[in-house]
C-alpha cells in the first residue's frame, strides 16, 4: 500500500482541481495540432505512414520472410516497447516462419553470449532501431551483432542489416549506413520514439510478423476522426 497523502499535501488545492484547467484545454490542443513541428508529428503519423517509404518496408519485409528465419530487433525503450506491444495483442507470433527477437537495452556480456548461442542455427536479418542514433546499449548489440553477422555472411552481412534512424542528421547510425552502405528506414523528425510504431519502426517487424498493416492504419486514422469529432 502506497499513501500518496504526505506529497499531496504540498501541492495547492487550485492545482489538484483539474477544472481548473479547463479554460486553457482547448488551446493547449489547438496549439499542439497546429505546431506539429514540436515533436506532435505522432498526431498524424499514421496518415503519412500511408505513402512514406511503404514501398520500401513491404520490399524489405517480403525479402526477410523469404531469406529468414529470424529478425533480430535491437533497440530500446520507446523504439521498441511498442512494437512488442502490438505482437503480444495480436499474438500472431506463434504462427509466423520468421521469429522476430528483441535485444539491445542492456550491457550484460553473459546475456548478449547467451543471446548469440541462440542464433546459431537461424537465418538473421538485423534491424537497428535508435533515433537519435546514439542510444548507448543498442549501439553495443550493434557492434557485436555486426561482427557476428559478418563472419557468418561475409560480404552479404550488408544486404541483411537495415537501420532504422532519423534522417538527414549525422547520427553515429548514419555514418555508419552510409560506411558500409546499409539500407536505412526513417523515423520522421517531429515523432518521439515512443509514439513511433506507427512509423517505419514498427511498420517493418510487424508486416514480417504477418500483421496487416494497412488495416491497422487505416483503424488508426479511423480512430483519430472519432476523437477529432
Amino acid at each position: 500500500y502506497v499513501s500518496y497523502s504526505k506529497p499531496l499535501k504540498l501541492v495547492s488545492e487550485e492545482l489538484l482541481d483539474v477544472t481548473h484547467y479547463a479554460p486553457i484545454v482547448s488551446s493547449i490542443h489547438q496549439y499542439i495540432h497546429r505546431e506539429k513541428d514540436l515533436m506532435c508529428g505522432w498526431l498524424d503519423v499514421q496518415e503519412t505512414s500511408f505513402t512514406e517509404e511503404r514501398y520500401l518496408i513491404d520490399a524489405i519485409a517480403k525479402e526477410i520472410k523469404k531469406n529468414a528465419t529470424m529478425l533480430v530487433i535491437v533497440g530500446n525503450g520507446g523504439s521498441v516497447v511498442g512494437t512488442e506491444a502490438i505482437l503480444q495483442a495480436l499474438n500472431i507470433m506463434p504462427n509466423n516462419e520468421v521469429k522476430i527477437v528483441f535485444t539491445g537495452n542492456h550491457l550484460s556480456g553473459s546475456a548478449i553470449q547467451a543471446f548469440l548461442n541462440q542464433l546459431q542455427d537461424e537465418k538473421l536479418y538485423i534491424n537497428i532501431v535508435s533515433k537519435s542514433g546514439t542510444t548507448f546499449e543498442t549501439l553495443v548489440a550493434f557492434r557485436i551483432l555486426r561482427n557476428y553477422m559478418e563472419m557468418r555472411y561475409g560480404d552479404e552481412a550488408k544486404n541483411r542489416i537495415i537501420i532504422t534512424t532519423e534522417p538527414n542528421t549525422t547520427n553515429l547510425l548514419n555514418k555508419i549506413a552510409d560506411l558500409y552502405e546499409y539500407r536505412t528506414l526513417s523515423i520522421p523528425t517531429n515523432v518521439g520514439g515512443r509514439f513511433s510504431v506507427l512509423t517505419s519502426v514498427g511498420l517493418l517487424p510487424l508486416q514480417v510478423a504477418g500483421a496487416d498493416i494497412e488495416s491497422m492504419l487505416s483503424g488508426a486514422c479511423a480512430a483519430q476522426l472519432d476523437l477529432m469529432s
